[in-house]
Parts: C-alpha cells; structure tokens; sequence
C-alpha cells in the first residue's frame, strides 16, 4: 500500500491530472492451469494487496451511494457461482476473511489463525484507513477508474510450474523483493517433478503450524533459520560459518549443503524435509534453539532428535 502513497502527494493528486500516470505494478509469474485459472508463482502478495483494496473501494462506494462504481468493482472482486461468491484470488484458507470482509461483518482474528490470514487482517486495516482518510464521494469514482484502468502489471507466462519457480528465483537474483524463506520453498518445490502441488501444500501447512503463535513477519525465515542450525549445521567455534551463512542467506546454504548436509537426493526426500520441520519432538528443538539465538546466548554441539521409521 505504501507505493500508492506516491500518488497522493502535495497539491493535486498523479490521479487526478488531465492525463493520469500509468502505475507500473512490476512484474508477474502465472503459470495457465486451466481456461480461467491462473497458478500465480510470483506475484500473490501485490494481487493480494489489489484485491483488498477492491472490497475497500466497493464499501466505500457503497456508502456514497454510487451502484455503477459498486458493480464494476464486483467483476474484478469476483464472480457468483450460485449462491457462493468465488473470489478472483481463491485461497481455502483465506475465504472466511474476505467473505467477512466483502459482507461488512466484522472479523475476530483468532490466536490460533494462519499467518496468512493474520497479515491480510493487518493489511487492511492500513488499507481501510488510508483509503478513508483519503477518498471522498467526489473523488471515489475518479480513483476507481483510474485504478482500473493505468494501475499495470506485466505478466510472465511459465510452460510449467517447474519453469515458473526458476523465473522466479532468477528474478530475486536480479534484485526482487522475495524473502529467504520464499527462495527455499521455490528451490524445494522446483526439485521433485510433477508432485510441486503437493509438497507446495505441505508447505504452507508447515508455516501455519509453526507460526501460529508468532505474529512477526520475520517467523518463517527465523524458524528455517533455528531448523537447519539446530539439526544440519556443524556447531562450534570452528564451524561458525555455517551459522554466519545461514544467518545472511539461508536459502543459498540450503542449495548449497542440499545433497551433502540435509540429505535430499530424491523426491522423497524433499518432503521428509518439510515433514520433518512439523515433527513435533524436533519442532520443539527447533523452539528452544530459536529461543537461544534469538537471545543470542552461545551454542556449543550439535544434537537433537532424529526422525525415524515406526
């Protein structure tokens, strides 16, 4: 939301000029699943952000009165497919809130809910009070229009999912704002073939277990970061470097130290991997040793339960 900021500045608006500036959107990875279903790789979190501002838009329309604003709004909010709406970015997880949101009923945010949904709910709130402070019933519509209309984003179309997540990680190589975190699901996912879908799903279902009760941002990237510590890296004094390495650019060393230090040679290997992250005695580990770097207290051998077969 902050890059819109840009385009309230002093005097009249960028919007609001006799010829209004185009707003590049950057550049995003779809792959084509199907005739109207898009797998976006790269590119979930602007679509994200757009589409809430769309709802917020619509409310604010709504209470201006102004139906043909409202109605144009809904085709790019989403489309009825008999009583149920289905939303232009359909995520399981998500639905309640943007059901709640789009319907003008207040959400209760539970201890337990996903990251995803927790970052949603904190994103618009900052985008309904920025939208209100700013739009009134003059300048609603112009807004609209305008958003529609010069708000562009330039897609890159993959053959495969395969394809499109080593566009993505070539893109990040080239100064993209994707998180560690980020790079090693791409690098996982992009290893084992035709199952990308389901170790995908195992992915997020990771995160939202080990995040549940960490309202930092930062918890996916830290909790990798005291996971690998914790049961791959060589501690001590004289190994500190892969605690250095880990700590700067974790993604690299898991590519780097995938085969030889992790143990992933085959498909299977790269969901026990992931498996192993949600096993609860080795989350618990992981906890501790979190809590020990965060406090930065010193860590002297490497330890810690093991996996293994019933």
């Amino acid at each position: 939301m902050s890059a819109f900021d840009d385009y309230w500045q002093d005097g009249r608006p960028r919007w609001q000029r006799a010829e209004p500036e185009q707003f590049f959107l950057g550049p995003f990875v779809y792959v084509e699943e199907s005739r109207g279903v898009r797998f976006v790789v790269d590119g979930q979190q602007r679509f994200t952000t757009l589409h809430l501002i769309f709802i917020h838009l619509r409310r604010i329309a709504q209470s201006y009165n102004k139906p043909a604003i409202v109605d144009k709004l809904n085709r790019v909010i989403g489309e009825f497919h008999g009583n149920r709406l289905r939303f232009r970015i359909d995520i399981d997880e998500r639905r309640e809130f943007l059901t709640r949101l789009y319907d003008g009923v207040r959400f209760e945010l539970e201890a337990g809910a996903p990251i995803s949904v927790r970052n949603m709910s904190f994103r618009s709130d900052l985008i309904k009070e920025k939208l209100d402070q700013q739009l009134t019933a003059e300048t609603c519509a112009p807004f609209v229009f305008w958003l529609l209309d010069h708000a562009v984003p330039i897609g890159i179309k993959a053959a495969n999912k395969a394809s499109g997540f080593k566009i993505f990680e070539s893109m990040n190589d080239r100064g993209a704002r994707l998180t560690s975190a980020d790079l090693v699901r791409s690098f996982l996912i992009s290893q084992v073939g035709a199952h990308q879908d389901e170790l995908n799903e195992r992915w997020r279902k990771m995160l939202a277990r080990v995040t549940t009760d960490r309202e930092d941002a930062n918890a996916p990237k830290e909790f990798l970061k005291a996971a690998l510590i914790a049961h791959y890296a060589s501690m001590g004094e004289q190994n500190s470097a892969d605690m250095r390495e880990i700590d700067e650019a974790l993604n690299i060393w898991v590519r780097k130290w995938a085969e030889a230090r992790i143990g992933l040679k085959t498909s299977e290997d790269y969901f026990t991997f992931v498996d192993d992250l949600i096993y609860e005695p080795f989350s618990s580990w992981v906890g501790r040793v979190l809590d020990l770097v965060q406090n930065k207290d010193g860590l002297h051998d490497r330890g810690g339960p093991v996996r293994t077969a019933a």
